[in-house]
């Protein structure tokens, strides 16, 4: 999707977004009033030093650990004024989930790890098939769908992965350290992998990262420091 066909309004809006954790009598802030807007067809990695608060606000905006202050709006809607059904229901419809350790089960094949995904979330057979072929096509494994999972290097691990994420078409990727156990060229392939993504699908994909070798790929990058962001000027070497 290029700029002329990208909404202008954003597809996730971040205002005031505060988290705090307790060790022991101690109030530990994560997150300082946090203000985002992060929009559909656009790969942003978010940065920042270990303890910097990028998984917690991963997990936040995903709907995954509720925010002591602050509005998450998806599309105008703000997701934690649901109760829970309906912040499971903001993350099956909506959200794709990829992170460092793939989680793929041992006795299905690449085809069937896509498949397995879509049925559990009740995605009719034939749609389930076509949709998992067209995803593994779309990651270059076609010819590697029959393979199991110890038959496949890691990086092509992680691109059934994203493979089985983009078949549930969502419209919000989070990537949490996608490429921290591959080496640079297959790192960069992933991430190029979540930048077509994005672009291909009109999907928002926010990608928290250590990964320095990756900055350049990135549409947007965000940098957070002691629970505060702050955009980057991106330098393309």
């Amino acid at each position: 999707m290029n700029d002329t066909e990208k909404s202008i309004a954003p597809i996730l809006t971040v205002r005031g977004l505060k988290k705090s954790f307790h060790s022991g009598r101690k109030v530990i802030e994560v997150l300082h009033g946090v203000n985002l807007n992060l929009h559909a067809g656009e790969l942003t990695l978010l940065m920042g030093p270990s303890g910097s608060g990028k998984s917690t606000f991963l997990a936040a905006i995903s709907g995954l650990q509720r925010p002591d202050e602050g509005q998450i709006m998806y599309r105008s809607n703000d997701i934690w004024e649901n109760d829970t059904k309906g912040i499971d229901r903001y993350r099956l419809r909506n959200c794709g989930f990829i992170f460092q350790s793939v989680h793929l089960v041992n006795c299905l094949t690449a085809r069937q790890q896509v498949i397995f995904l879509q049925e559990q979330a009740g995605i009719e057979p034939d749609k389930a098939l076509k949709r998992a072929d067209q995803a593994i096509e779309e990651v270059g494994l076609t010819s590697r769908a029959h393979l199991m999972p110890s038959e496949l290097s890691g990086g092509e691990q992680q691109r059934v992965a994203i493979a089985r994420t983009l078949a549930m078409r969502p419209k919000l990727i989070f990537a949490d350290e996608p490429t921290s156990s591959l080496d640079s060229i297959t790192g960069r392939r992933i991430v190029e992998l979540l930048q077509i993504a994005a672009r291909r699908h009109g999907a928002m994909v926010l990608c928290v990262t250590h990964d320095e070798r990756i900055r350049d790929v990135a549409d947007r990058i965000i940098n957070i420091e002691d629970g505060n962001i702050f955009e980057a000027t991106k330098h393309v070497e």
